[in-house]
């Protein structure tokens, strides 16, 4: 992994298909059932001899890992039934495209870390696990999928932030110590090894407008996806925020998983010279005023003054 550069030309998708899913199914059925589809058949066919029939399984095509399809590729309604799968924004119905989505802010168990770029694959998937585990060693429930906030890059490498979008229950101050005791145990369970307690806080996510591209394919590949995002943004003239977010639809599991989907937002900054909002725009007539009333007082306090 080298440093990053961002851009959406490169970007693919690898949608198995329901049909395909459907020969899958029907292949392990063959394959696992040859004695249920031979009783059932009806007594007038059986065959002469136990060699006359011969139980052949229909060619399954490969598809690498079905049970991690992501809601863009998947039952959409699965994403709804299991919120532990759900995303920063709603996934997108086409996933050849670039769209613009809002997020809201969700509260998050953050750990922060950081990493040279030839580790960084290895870095964010321990940072992931590590952060699962003391998140479910505190008790608190997934409320979506894991995703890195890029906080800071450089030719040697990044730093970042972990997030995991939670619900707890009771106040705050129940649910810090939880995870005070959360990271306690995980630093225990490291006996025998150098361990020191993981900076890990509650706090939320980033939230707003944002442009969302999709990299289906291995993380070793997601720099070509940062190549056409960086094209895309050059040709509309859009200023993007120095942060960016990486969404794991689907688990980091292997730099080579073909099978990975990741989400990557970028933020647009406010464009300079944008009107002012209602709020800012009287705290500005009320300094103004405040500043004219003491000038004028001071200029009145001038012209009272006697000479020396």
């Amino acid at each position: 992994m080298s440093a990053r550069t961002r851009s959406a030309s490169g970007l693919r998708a690898v949608a198995p298909s329901r049909q395909a899913l459907a020969l899958v199914a029907a292949g392990l059925l063959a394959i696992c059932s040859p004695a249920r589809a031979t009783q059932e058949m009806p007594a007038g066919d059986a065959p002469a001899g136990p060699e006359a029939v011969t139980h052949t399984a229909p060619a399954a095509p490969l598809i690498p890992y079905p049970s991690r399809l992501s809601p863009s590729q998947g039952d959409a309604a699965a994403a709804v039934e299991d919120p532990s799968r759900a995303t920063l924004a709603p996934a997108p119905s086409d996933t050849s495209g670039i769209d613009e989505v809002e997020i809201a802010p969700r509260k998050t168990v953050v750990m922060s870390s950081q990493s040279k770029w030839e580790k960084g694959f290895d870095t964010l998937a321990a940072t992931f696990r590590a952060l699962d585990e003391i998140v479910m060693a505190a008790g608190f429930d997934v409320k979506g999928r894991p995703f890195a906030v890029f906080t800071q890059t450089d030719d040697a490498g990044f730093r970042f932030d972990a997030m995991l979008p939670i619900a707890t229950e009771g106040d705050e101050n129940a649910a810090r110590e939880a995870l005070r005791e959360a990271v306690a145990e995980h630093v225990a369970a490291k006996a025998g090894e150098p361990a020191t307690a993981p900076e890990v806080r509650i706090g939320t996510s980033p939230s707003g407008k944002a442009f969302r591209f999709l990299h289906a394919s291995t993380y070793d590949d997601i720099e070509t996806a940062y190549e056409a995002i960086t094209a895309y943004l050059d040709n509309k003239g859009i200023v993007v925020e120095d942060a960016f977010i990486e969404e794991y639809v689907t688990d980091l599991t292997l730099p080579t998983d073909e099978a990975l989907e990741v989400y990557i937002y970028v933020q647009p900054k406010a464009k300079s010279g944008q009107p002012q909002g209602a709020d800012e725009k009287a705290a500005g007539e009320e300094a103004r005023t405040a500043a004219e009333a003491a000038d004028g007082e001071a200029q009145e306090g001038q012209a009272e003054r006697p000479p020396p």
